[in-house]
Formats: structure tokens, C-alpha cells, sequence
């Protein structure tokens, strides 16, 4: 006789689960020594104490210059020449830098305590410190020259309004501004028109001073553009090399050419059509160094 029940086969117990296994800890890095830490404080240091002597002999030059720069009208001679003793000492600032490095990195070597990636690094501030010695020279120079330019060129517009008067009339001749260039302006008076030569102050600001001026409206991405260019060359395996900081360089070179070229063709007119095959000419140099990397070649033909 069937049962109406059938027996159900047991069901098996489920398999003990092994619990999660732990993650693991994080590697330890490896122990830093004392001495070795004493050594890049003595490095970093040495950098430290180089430029605070170099700050303090720009801003005594900086000092010395302003009663020059008061008396600037036509002529930044007077202003060139006490600077030109500033370089060597930058120069000999530099060359201490190095001389400090080498023995330092003597001692690194000697310790025992830093890879050879770590010496390297310790190295590469030896050269990003030396561009910056570098750039308070200029910025120090740069400024002063700039002030002095600006003098010079309220100078010339104020020599050269005086001979602004209609040559039929002699009336002033309106909404005229000081330019390097000769210009054709209409007498507001008699109606006459009139060539406007500019006089030899502006000639002078245009020769030299304008170029000052151009190149302290730029400073800010001509900085960043020496530092991005110092970095690069740190690189010893060009394959590591980011293609970010490529691609910034070209931007920032791009920017600061662009900006110096048009403010000089500001003051200078007759330089205007020759902004873009300058720009161009500048940028075909960095594009040479840029297409040094494969990074940079492959971003090319993505970008068409």
C-alpha cells in the first residue's frame, strides 16, 4: 500500500563558512634615521639661508635705486649700470648653492640612509633653487626697470603734447595720444588735417623703456614657465614625464610670449603685424622640445 507521505531526504547541513580573512596591514615604510633627517634639515636649511642673503642684497638694490628712478626721464642708463654689479653676486649665490650640494650629498651617501631615488630627490631642489635665485633677480630687476619705464613715458607724453597744434590754425589738436609713430589727425577748429610726428621722448620710451613694461605685465606666467621648464629637465626617463605638465608648458609658454608680444606692439604700433609670426616663431622652439616625448606626440594626433 502507498503512503500518501513520502519521506523527504534530510537536508544537508550548510558548510561551515570560513570566516573573512583579516586585511592585511598597510607595508611599514621604511624606518627613517635620525641622521638622515638631520641631514635634509641641514640641506634645506643651507637653501633657506642662500636666498635670505640674496633678499636682502636685492632689497638694499632695490632701496639704492629708487632716488635713480625718480630722476629717469629719456634715459634708463643710469639705473643699468649700478645692476650690472647685482649678477656676479647671483652668479657666485648660485655656484655656492652647488658647492653646498656636493658636499652635503657627500654625506648623504656616506650615511647609508637614502636610496638612490631619495639622493635624487634631494638633488633636484639644488636646481628648482637655483631657478628661483634666479627669478627674485629678475623680479627685483624687472620692477624697478618697470617703474622707471612708466616714468619715462609720462615724460614723453607730457614733452610730447606740447607740439600738438594744428599746423594751419594752431589750435591744440584734440584726443591725440603720444605714439611712436607717425599718425594723420583732424583739426577739431578748421577742419585741416595734420601728420603727428612723435618727438624724441617717445622715440626713446619706445626704443627701451617699452620692452620693461612688457616684460612685467608677462612676469607672472614667464615665472611659471621657467619653473615648469626646470622641472622637466628633472626627469631622467622621459617616459615618465606627465603629460600634464607638457601640455601646462605649452600653454604657459603660449601665454607668456602672447602677452609680452602685445604690449610691446602696443606702445610700439609699426611692431603689430609682426606679432603673430613672432608668437609663432616662439612656439614652434618649445613645440621642438614638447615632441622630444611620445606622451606629447600621441596628445598631438588625439587632438588632430
Amino acid at each position: 500500500m502507498l503512503s500518501w507521505f513520502k519521506k523527504s531526504k534530510p537536508t544537508p547541513a550548510p558548510e561551515p563558512v570560513a570566516p573573512a580573512a583579516e586585511p592585511l596591514p598597510p607595508p611599514t615604510p621604511p624606518a627613517v634615521s635620525n641622521a638622515a633627517v638631520a641631514l635634509v634639515q641641514r640641506w634645506d636649511a643651507t637653501i633657506a639661508e642662500i636666498r635670505a642673503r640674496l633678499h636682502d642684497v636685492l632689497f638694499e638694490a632695490v632701496t639704492a635705486s629708487e632716488p635713480l628712478v625718480a630722476t629717469i626721464r629719456s634715459d634708463l642708463a643710469p639705473l643699468v649700470l649700478p645692476w650690472n654689479t647685482i649678477t656676479p653676486r647671483v652668479h657666485a649665490l648660485r655656484e655656492e648653492l652647488s658647492s653646498a650640494w656636493n658636499a652635503i650629498s657627500d654625506e648623504m651617501s656616506a650615511s647609508g640612509a637614502f636610496t638612490h631615488e631619495a639622493l635624487y630627490a634631494e638633488g633636484c631642489k639644488r636646481d628648482l633653487a637655483g631657478c628661483e635665485l634666479e627669478l627674485m633677480h629678475e623680479r627685483a630687476l624687472g620692477s624697478v626697470m618697470a617703474r622707471a619705464a612708466d616714468r619715462m613715458l609720462a615724460a614723453a607724453v607730457t614733452t610730447d603734447a606740447k607740439v600738438h597744434a594744428c599746423n594751419q590754425c594752431g589750435a591744440a589738436l584734440e584726443r591725440v595720444t603720444p605714439v611712436s609713430r607717425s599718425l594723420n589727425v583732424t583739426c577739431a577748429y578748421c577742419n585741416s588735417l595734420n601728420t603727428v610726428h612723435p618727438g624724441d621722448a617717445m622715440r626713446m620710451f619706445a626704443a627701451s623703456g617699452a620692452i620693461h613694461l612688457a616684460a612685467d605685465e608677462a612676469r607672472p606666467s614667464g615665472d611659471a614657465m621657467r619653473r615648469m621648464e626646470t622641472q622637466l629637465r628633472q626627469y631622467r626617463d622621459k617616459a615618465a614625464v606627465p603629460i600634464a605638465l607638457l601640455i601646462e608648458l605649452e600653454a604657459t609658454t603660449h601665454q607668456y610670449w602672447s602677452t609680452r608680444l602685445a604690449v610691446e606692439a602696443r606702445y610700439n604700433p609699426d611692431d603689430a603685424p609682426y606679432v603673430q609670426p613672432k608668437l609663432d616663431r616662439h612656439m614652434k622652439d618649445v613645440l621642438r622640445t614638447l615632441r622630444q616625448y611620445w606622451q606629447w606626440r600621441d596628445y598631438e594626433t588625439q587632438r588632430g
